[in-house]
C-alpha cells in the first residue's frame, strides 16, 4: 500500500494543511511563527467549520469495515508520553505496523483544531504550541 500525502487525506484538518504550507524547507522557526501568526484568523475559521461539519456528519455504517479510533495511551498526539518529534515518529511507525495490519481506517483525535479554537490572543507561546502540534 502506498503512503498518502497529508493533502490527499480527505479527513485531515484544514488548519493542519494551512499550517504545514508555512513550513518551508530551511525556514527559520521565528519566520514560520510570524507567518502562522498572520493566518490565525483563517485557522480559527477553518477549525470551527471543520469541527461543526464533523459534529453534524452522519455516514451510513459500513458493516465490513474495521475502523480504529486511537484514544488514551494510543493517542500519539495527546501530549502524553514522549513529545519529541523523533520519539513520536518512532511510536507512530510502531503503531501503524501493528494497528495498520488489521484496521481498514485509523482515526486520530484532532487536537490541533481544538487548540486553535480555544486560543485567545495569539502570543508567541500559543503559536509555538500550535507549531509543535502540527509537527
Amino acid at each position: 500500500m502506498r503512503k498518502h500525502e497529508i493533502g490527499e487525506i480527505p479527513s485531515a484538518p484544514p488548519a493542519l494543511l494551512l499550517m504545514l504550507r508555512e513550513f518551508a524547507p530551511g525556514a527559520k522557526w521565528e519566520d514560520v511563527r510570524k507567518r502562522i501568526k498572520a493566518i490565525v484568523p483563517d485557522l480559527k475559521e477553518q477549525s470551527f467549520g471543520f469541527e461543526s461539519q464533523n459534529v453534524s456528519r452522519s455516514e451510513p455504517p459500513r458493516p465490513t469495515s474495521f475502523d480504529v479510533h486511537l484514544h488514551g495511551a494510543l493517542d500519539l498526539l495527546s501530549g502524553n508520553g514522549c513529545v519529541a518529534p523523533k520519539c513520536r515518529v518512532a511510536a507512530s511507525e510502531r503503531l501503524t505496523r501493528s494497528i495498520g495490519l488489521i484496521a481498514d481506517q485509523v482515526w486520530l483525535t484532532d487536537h490541533l483544531s481544538t487548540e486553535v479554537m480555544g486560543m485567545g490572543r495569539p502570543t508567541n507561546a500559543a503559536i509555538e504550541r500550535l507549531m509543535q502540534h502540527a509537527l
